[in-house]
């Protein structure tokens, strides 16, 4: 896996509302270097609930975003 010195700069979690958080079931997708097949980290495998979520907190956070 990919090592840092900083293990806070890596964030194996969705971004939704202002949280990072796993997929519900915990599921994740592992992301691999193409030239090695090193494994670098894991994604959330979410599902169509979580991603409705982000859409809906990114609709909301639009209009604040947009008068900047």
């Amino acid at each position: 896996m990919l090592e840092l010195r900083d293990t806070g700069l890596l964030r194996q979690a969705a971004l939704i509302g202002g949280n990072w958080l796993p997929a519900t079931d915990r599921a994740s997708v592992a992301v691999t270097d193409p030239a090695t097949g090193a494994l670098l980290g894991e994604v959330p495998d979410c599902s169509a609930a979580e991603t409705d979520a982000a859409i809906a907190a990114a609709d909301a956070a639009w209009p604040d975003w947009r008068a900047r």
